[in-house]
């Protein structure tokens, strides 16, 4: 009982610190692993109006929501402090919303590590450039506002709506639409007060017209994609394909294991995570056999979305078809430890429950710490292009265009956004070409030498403008820039 009544008592503290931590670590702003997908995001946050065409990643559903929530901050703020804020908040509101489905304290904790602390590889969930974290709060808020529905229409009608924007982010979103309308209809199944059939499709009635705006977003923005999978030739797999996917990730673990490395590097640790939540299935099965009706369709909600979000990035062919695929399974971080932590509550089980909590808060303070140890580290290096570091101390001459790989003028981009231009080498992620004509009307044009360009010549064409050197190359931190003008 002291224990219980000190943790009620610290509990606003320990919470505001792990927040706070959160933000120093993973913050935008501070974020010493910050890359293009999400300097991106800033520069999309302050020109919104060109986010769709100018950008990739995420332009075509203005960047998973996040500029376009950001952009009236941005215009007091500078962007990057602007998107940085949004992103916390994001954070604390899908730990809020999920929180709520949890009674004690020291749960709620584990789930804020194991949300606003994921291990580095997957940094995704909690990062700017991804849309996870959106999709969870959106998730959170729908399935709340269906928890405390009690059969009120106006609130189905807020839980379809907000699902509508989780698949407006990611469509992944999809996967919670049939598991909304069977909570929705074992919930109303018990009310006997109403019939079930009329009530039922009065809820699915409501459900459909709140939907339709969001549908309309959806169209619009197909009318104007470029890459969005799920519209592709071939979005899903089949089941074979599913289970070879499955199968490869399986080898790379072992393979990991067998060099003993698995623990060494966090995405072993996160391997390890995933294997044993997929250990506790047999078990899962035993206990909710222990669960009254109420707790147990929770448990189940629960688990379909942590196992139906894992069957769904298997069946997707965009993961299976990309090297770097772990990324879309960081929500799994997430809406693990929720499932067991929900679980072990409803057994009401004192020692299994500190058992199941020690474990899960073990887990989780491991990783955390282990990637807070890289995080800290030394800044990363990004094979000839820019770091975080690197760009925040670039000498940006003001008015000026900035020419060169896609990845270091957007990341200059996000800590110079204001008076200056900058613009992807030719056939480079360039799309919005109306504004080229004023990007090259600058007093002065900057190219930055990578890989698309070793040397400096007298003259280069670039989209169309010809341009001279005017000078010698300079050099800043081992990256070579040299001045150009529009050649008469």
């Amino acid at each position: 009982m002291r224990a219980n009544h000190l943790l009620h008592r610290i509990y606003p503290y320990v919470l505001t610190v792990l927040f706070a931590l959160s933000a120093g670590l993973y913050g935008a702003a501070f974020y010493p692993m910050l890359t293009a997908d999400h300097a991106i995001h800033v520069m999309m946050a302050k020109q919104f109006d060109v986010s769709h065409s100018l950008y990739y990643w995420g332009q075509d559903r203005l960047g998973s929501l996040l500029p376009g929530l950001t952009w009236p901050l941005a215009q007091v703020v500078h962007p990057l402090y602007a998107i940085t804020l949004v992103q916390m908040l994001v954070l604390f509101g899908a730990w809020y919303c999920w929180s709520r489905w949890l009674q004690h304290k020291h749960h709620r904790l584990l789930l804020a590590l194991s949300l606003w602390f994921p291990p580095l590889v997957f940094d995704p969930l909690v990062a700017i450039g991804q849309p996870y974290a959106l999709m969870l709060l959106l998730w959170g808020v729908a399935f709340l506002l269906q928890r405390r529905a009690n059969g009120c229409l106006w609130r189905t009608a807020a839980s379809f709506f907000v699902l509508g924007l989780a698949v407006y982010v990611s469509e992944a979103g999809l996967l919670a639409i049939p598991l909304m309308l069977w909570w929705l209809s074992a919930k109303l199944r018990i009310d006997k007060k109403k019939p079930f059939v009329p009530a039922l499709l009065k809820h699915l009635g409501i459900a459909l017209a709140a939907s339709v705006p969001v549908v309309l977003l959806i169209l619009a923005a197909k009318k104007n994609s470029t890459r969005i999978p799920i519209y592709g030739a071939k979005p899903l797999n089949t089941p074979i394909e599913a289970l070879g996917f499955a199968q490869q990730l399986w080898n790379e673990f072992a393979d990991q294991w067998a060099e003993s490395v698995v623990w060494a590097t966090p995405y072993g640790w996160a391997q390890a995570m995933a294997l044993l939540l997929l250990l506790s299935v047999p078990l899962s099965l035993l206990l909710w056999r222990r669960l009254s009706g109420g707790e147990l369709r929770e448990v189940l909600l629960l688990f379909a979305l942590f196992g139906g979000y894992l069957g769904t990035v298997l069946m997707a062919n965009w993961p299976a078809s990309v090297p770097y695929s772990e990324r879309f399974f960081s929500p799994l971080y997430f809406l693990g430890p929720l499932y067991l932590l929900r679980l072990t509550e409803g057994l009401r089980v004192a020692a299994f429950r500190f058992a199941a909590s020690a474990l899960i808060g073990l887990m989780c303070l491991i990783f955390s710490l282990r990637s807070a140890i890289l995080i800290l580290g030394p800044p990363p290096v990004f094979d000839d292009r820019l770091s975080a570091h690197d760009a925040r101390n670039f000498p940006i001459e003001q008015g000026a265009t900035y020419i060169g790989d896609y990845w270091n003028v957007y990341l200059l981009g996000a800590f110079f956004p204001h008076g200056v231009q900058y613009v992807p080498h030719d056939d480079d992620y360039v799309r919005h070409r109306e504004f080229l004509h004023s990007a090259f009307q600058g007093e002065a044009i900057y190219l930055i030498a990578n890989h698309w360009m070793e040397d400096f010549p007298e003259q280069v064409l670039q989209h169309g403008y010809y341009l001279q050197r005017m000078g010698d190359p300079q050099d800043h931190r081992g990256y070579r820039f040299c001045e150009y003008r529009q050649a008469d």
